[in-house]
C-alpha cells in the first residue's frame, strides 16, 4: 500500500527534501501541492515541484491523501496541522510544527482522539555543519 502525500506550503526550503524523498520512494506517492504565495510558488515550481493549488481549503476539499506535509510559513503551520487532523490525515511538518501553545494542545488532542501520527522534520540533526557546532563530550 502506498501512502499518498499532499504538501501544504513551501515557506522554507527544508520541505523540498521531503518532497524529493516521497518522489523517490515506491511506497510513497505525491498527489498534490499548494502554495498561496506567488513568489514562493514560482520558486517551488522552478525547483521541479509541481504546485497545482493556491488555496489550502480547496486542496483539502479536492485531494484524497493519507499524509499532509506542512512547510508553510511558521505562523500558518499550526492551523494547517489542525485542519489536516480534523480531516483524518497524518501530519509531518518542517519545524516548528506550530507557534502557539493553544495550537500544540489542539494538535495533541486531535491526534490522540483520531489515532493519527504527527511528526516533525529534523533533517539537519546529523548534518556535518550541525555536528561541528556541538562541543565534544569530555
Amino acid at each position: 500500500m502506498s501512502l499518498k502525500f499532499t504538501f501544504a506550503g513551501f515557506g522554507h526550503a527544508h520541505i523540498n527534501s521531503l518532497y524529493k524523498h516521497v518522489d523517490q520512494m515506491d511506497e510513497l506517492t505525491f498527489v498534490a501541492a499548494c502554495e498561496p504565495d506567488d513568489a514562493l510558488r514560482e520558486g517551488t515550481e522552478s525547483a521541479g515541484i509541481p504546485v497545482a493549488y493556491t488555496s489550502f481549503d480547496t486542496m483539502f476539499e479536492d485531494v484524497d491523501c493519507d499524509v499532509v506535509a506542512i512547510g508553510a510559513v511558521f505562523g500558518d503551520r499550526g492551523a494547517l496541522a489542525i485542519e489536516a487532523l480534523k480531516r483524518g490525515k497524518h501530519v509531518i511538518a518542517d519545524k516548528p510544527l506550530c507557534t502557539r501553545m493553544s495550537e500544540l494542545n489542539e494538535i495533541e488532542r486531535l491526534a490522540k482522539e483520531k489515532d493519527l501520527r504527527v511528526g516533525c522534520m529534523f533533517t539537519q540533526r546529523g548534518s556535518r555543519s550541525t555536528m561541528k557546532q556541538i562541543p565534544p563530550r569530555i
